[in-house]
């Protein structure tokens, strides 16, 4: 375990920085005022009809806020929300104590985080965050119960902005909920390590659901970043661009991000395209505590980034976001990942292949005849290849997320981030927009 090293020398640290407990507790007030937004709620997750909370084959969940209800225009279509990846929160059920969340494995808003006083708590904390990780592992023991999709999670990337519980998407919803109707606005929450095709099928069926409870023919997509994957191999289906109306991609890697390459292949603890362990233990204010006392929390941090890396060499998902020619780099150099978990990265890799043949090389007879909208976030340094920057949204490059700008003419620009996408104004208002053409 990584931190059992740390923590040795952690605790030796522990009395000097226990003088730092009425400061922290202070600091994690300020994180409390953040996580809950001032008392707002983000977008949750209703029961289906049938009152199963989570059912590919129902209209479920429904993206809901609780701060007003907003009436659905007359002939206002129905938009489902498809999320990037880390987007959507997992949790295990079929467990004798019900079910336990274990993405994201740490929430310093959270009521146990606001306890914490010390850094023996923090490291408490996080070692519990380690065992939630360890249970999302696709290439070695797994988690005893089914591993389900909830709601919105967090935005983890160290560059995002928290505005509350489910913050990612909040902005999103509420944008769409008053051009559409709160009725109108569904969130797509699924497993965002599992090969896209797979995730295409539940796609299609909860589409399919949506569309009989709202009495319709066609839906809207809105999907942001890896989101955009998923609806291209969405699109691939027989018949299924006669459920769509349009289709809007937010950010979206279509032929791959830099950074995946980076956070299979890189040894050291810098984050990773899941998050990063600093956006879970060091936002806001408890970034200024753990500078002022010593590395500890940041070693912890590391840690975590660590554990996600680790992680990450047996999710098919992630190697579907590779460029081809970072594809390529990769099996030269080797699978990322411990020895037990090859096997699981090697299949992944295989039906990332798979993916690119069938979906990547054939974007342009996938979308012809779909009314396509792209949201593209310029002006950031973008990782594009080996040693290689580009423009783009610090994640998503323009060329990528225009496909060699062969859909440049369906682009709309913004000088935004990869998160910002998704809760800037001017952004979200034209996002919202699209749908009243």
């Amino acid at each position: 375990m990584v931190l059992t090293k740390i923590a040795r020398g952690g605790m030796r640290r522990m009395k000097r920085i226990a003088k730092a407990g009425f400061a922290f507790a202070a600091c994690l007030s300020c994180l409390a005022a953040l996580s809950c937004g001032k008392g707002t709620k983000s977008p949750g997750l209703a029961a289906s009809p049938s009152g199963s909370a989570i059912s590919p084959t129902a209209a479920s969940p429904k993206a809901e806020s609780d701060n007003a209800h907003f009436p659905a225009p007359k002939g206002a279509l129905p938009v489902v929300i498809v999320p990037g990846i880390a987007g959507t929160e997992l949790a295990q059920s079929g467990r004798p104590e019900g079910a336990e969340l274990l993405w994201p494995p740490f929430d310093s808003g959270s009521k146990e985080a606001q306890k914490v006083r010390d850094f023996a708590g923090i490291l408490d904390l996080t070692n519990k965050a380690m065992g939630r990780l360890e249970r999302l592992s696709l290439g070695g023991p797994q988690a005893q119960g089914p591993i389900e999709p909830l709601r919105a999670a967090p935005a983890l990337l160290p560059f995002s902005k928290r505005i509350g519980s489910g913050d990612a998407y909040r902005p999103l919803f509420e944008a769409l909920a008053r051009a559409r109707g709160s009725d109108n606005v569904y969130f797509f929450g699924y497993d965002w390590r599992r090969d896209h095709r797979a995730t295409a099928a539940e796609l299609e069926r909860y589409i399919a659901a949506v569309k009989a409870e709202r009495g319709v023919a066609r839906v809207d997509i809105v999907a942001h970043s890896m989101g955009g994957l998923v609806t291209s191999a969405y699109l691939a289906r027989p018949f299924s661009s006669a459920s769509v109306r349009r289709v809007v991609l937010v950010g979206s890697p279509l032929r791959g991000a830099g950074e995946a390459f980076r956070s299979l292949s890189a040894t050291s603890a810098a984050g990773t395209i899941l998050g990063s362990g600093s956006s879970m233990l060091l936002p806001g204010a408890m970034g200024d505590l753990a500078a002022a006392e010593d590395t500890s929390v940041h070693e912890l941090a590391q840690g975590l980034d660590l554990e996600m890396r680790d992680l990450m060499a047996a999710y098919p998902a992630v190697y579907e976001l590779l460029r081809p020619a970072d594809a390529r780099r990769l099996a030269e150099i080797g699978l990322p990942g411990s020895a037990p978990s090859k096997s699981a990265a090697a299949l992944a890799m295989g039906e990332a292949a798979v993916y690119r043949a069938s979906v990547t090389e054939r974007l342009p007879s996938i979308y012809r005849g779909v009314d396509l909208f792209l949201v593209v976030g310029e002006g950031r340094r973008t990782l594009e290849a080996k040693d290689g920057y580009a423009d783009g949204d610090g994640l998503v490059s323009v060329e990528s997320a225009t496909v060699g700008g062969l859909f440049a003419s369906r682009a709309r620009r913004f000088a935004l981030g990869h998160i910002e996408l998704v809760q800037d104004k001017a952004a979200l208002e034209y996002i919202a927009g699209i749908g009243e053409r």
